[in-house]
């Protein structure tokens, strides 16, 4: 008669098995965790005007800009559009940022538009709304210039490649300090330029 072993376990080849597949496992988990913190980061800065950014991190955003120190102070940096225009009250204020591939303003095409918007504290009259402005672009030159008796396109500037206009904020709302704003945004928000 034959004498039967007895053979508990596994065997090499089933134990690297094993080995392999805990390893993919785990590498899919370090991936899709790895991916998930990177949407985060993106979605937490949506929305945000680069000067806000750049509070936040003057080395990354100055790096991307070309200079030493971003001047937060004189400038709204629209990275969207690649462009920075130069604000007495840049400081003051933030953007909005919405793209519009077929949007019409009163006849006039434009495919994003920029709302500029005061921050916390800076409109006294609580009653008016923060959103202060409007910048539209296009490829196309705007056609209607005079919207209608209350509100009109404040003015025109081709830079690059695109058309770029102002909405101007409403006049008429807060006090004498919040109209002075408006008007200064309204004013300055063609001193457009490509960074």
């Amino acid at each position: 008669m034959g004498t039967r072993l007895n053979r508990q376990g596994f065997s090499l080849a089933e134990s690297l098995l094993v080995i392999i597949i805990i390893a993919i496992l785990g590498f899919a988990g370090w991936f899709v965790y790895s991916s998930q913190r990177s949407t985060d980061k993106t979605f937490k800065e949506t929305g945000k005007s680069t000067a806000a950014r750049v509070k936040e991190n003057d080395v990354k955003d100055a790096s991307i800009l070309g200079k030493d120190k971003v001047d937060t102070q004189r400038y709204l940096f629209i990275t969207e559009w690649g462009v920075k225009i130069q604000l007495r009250d840049a400081s003051k204020v933030h953007y909005k940022y919405t793209s519009q591939p077929n949007g019409s303003y009163y006849g006039s095409p434009y495919d994003s538009n920029v709302e500029v918007v005061a921050n916390a504290g800076q409109i006294q009259d609580k009653t008016c709304s923060s959103d202060i402005g409007a910048l539209l672009r296009s490829t196309e030159k705007p056609t209607s210039v005079k919207v209608n008796d209350s509100m009109s396109v404040g003015g025109v500037k081709q830079v690059g490649g695109y058309y770029y206009w102002t909405t101007g904020g409403d006049l008429g709302c807060g006090t004498t300090t919040d109209r002075a704003l408006i008007s200064r945004i309204d004013t300055d928000s063609l001193n457009i330029e490509l960074l």
